[in-house]
């Protein structure tokens, strides 16, 4: 059998796989490839000649709110404000889970303009990833 190729849906669903795992094959697909469009982004962001070397704000809560997020944008309409606060909400959803399992002051939470600040531009770029791939699924 035949490998994927890199950056094809096929591919990211097979990479992705572990943070996929109970989703149904679309909800798994569509995840996937947001995951790895952002993956790319970062790698890319942080690779620049020019690219500060500093914490991207957020990170580790980037990957678990796409997880999150995308499968419940998958039907209906695909409107920037919907996206936006799907994505709030899952990140807000995400850290009070963070917060409550590793016994965070709730006073060190993020404020939701904080939350905002570092989960609208991956808001943005999964709508185009999701977009994308309605075009071609």
């Amino acid at each position: 059998m035949n490998e994927p190729a890199p950056g094809t849906p096929e591919y990211n669903d097979k990479k992705w796989k572990p943070l996929t795992e109970g989703f149904t094959r679309r909800e798994a697909v569509y995840t996937a490839t947001v995951l790895e469009n952002e993956a790319r982004f970062l790698h890319a962001q942080q690779e620049a000649p020019l690219a500060k070397k500093t914490p991207i704000p957020g990170l580790k809560y980037i990957f678990p709110t796409i997880r999150k997020a995308v499968p419940n944008l998958l039907d209906g309409d695909l409107t920037e404000d919907s996206v936006r606060d799907q994505f709030r909400q899952a990140a807000t959803d995400v850290l009070t889970t963070d917060s409550t399992r590793h016994g965070v002051v709730v006073n060190e939470m993020p404020s939701p303009e904080e939350i905002a600040e570092f989960i609208d531009p991956v808001a943005a770029r999964a709508k185009t990833s999701i977009e994308g791939l309605r075009d071609i699924l």
